[in-house]
């Protein structure tokens, strides 16, 4: 019983205690998603549809972020939402001094 106990906290600080190496490449990461609802009863229909994207660039000293989503709806064949938003962030020099740029718009 004592072995396991030594052995768990030995690999726990053995764990905290390794580094890795950030790789020089640039790392890209891209996510789209896409949700809604469809109600329909005896007398009214409605559905709203929501849109969201995203991308992402990481390199060693600078990150950009951008992402963007668009809501639609109607309601009795009556628009009802119909809005998109956007943003985007630069972080340059992200391990020292922080510089960081934000743009956003919406509609």
């Amino acid at each position: 019983m004592l072995k396991k106990i030594i052995l768990i906290f030995s690999s726990i600080l053995y764990t905290q205690l390794s580094f890795c190496q950030f790789n020089d490449s640039v790392h890209h990461h891209f996510s789209f998603s896409s949700t809604g609802i469809y109600n329909k009863t005896k007398d009214l229909k409605s559905f709203v549809l929501n849109n969201a994207i995203s991308y992402e660039v990481n390199k060693k000293r600078i990150a950009l972020n951008t992402g963007a989503s668009w809501i639609y709806g109607t309601q009795n064949k009556q628009l009802s939402n119909n809005d998109f938003s956007a943003a985007a962030n630069v972080d340059y020099l992200k391990r020292y001094a922080k510089a960081l740029l934000l743009g956003a718009c919406k509609f």
